[in-house]
């Protein structure tokens, strides 16, 4: 029986964590299933690393600009940028090779967050944090309060 993929795009913008895929048989009859690690698509990946960037962006620029006199945040190329102020610089990007996050941070150094397809959301290779957690973990010592909810989009 002859079977092929074919990646569904929904009409709404990033409306689902994970792009359905849509399997056709002979018979015509779709079958619906969740992207897995094992077949999660760079497509996939790209969604879902720019969704959250984008996000983190929104919330950052809207709290940061608020709370901190010398802030700044930019978001270009799956690359996310923010100054608390002239010597503290994070900067959070993609790695398409890894299919990771990866966070430089002037507080705790270099970090590599995978997609965790369980718990859905961007968890740290080497201790198992959120990345949203981290980064309000140190974001709290500066402005006094979360700045990045804790859902992931």
């Amino acid at each position: 029986m002859l079977r092929w993929c074919l990646s569904v795009v929904t009409s709404q913008r990033y409306a689902n964590r994970f792009n359905p895929r849509k399997h056709f048989t002979t018979s015509n009859e779709p079958v619906y299933s969740l992207a897995t690690p094992e077949n999660w698509s760079e497509h996939d990946y790209i969604i879902q690393a720019d969704k959250t960037l984008e996000d983190l962006y929104d919330c950052l620029a809207e709290q940061g600009y608020e709370k901190l006199p010398e802030f700044d945040v930019e978001l270009s190329q799956g690359v996310l940028t923010f100054k608390l102020d002239n010597t503290r610089t994070y900067v959070l990007n993609t790695q398409r090779p890894n299919r990771q996050l990866w966070l430089s941070s002037p507080l705790s150094g270099p970090w590599r967050f995978s997609w965790s397809f369980t718990e859905r959301h961007w968890k740290s290779t080497r201790t198992g944090i959120q990345l949203r957690t981290l980064l309000n973990e140190e974001l709290k010592g500066f402005v006094g309060t979360d700045i990045i909810p804790l859902r992931e989009v």
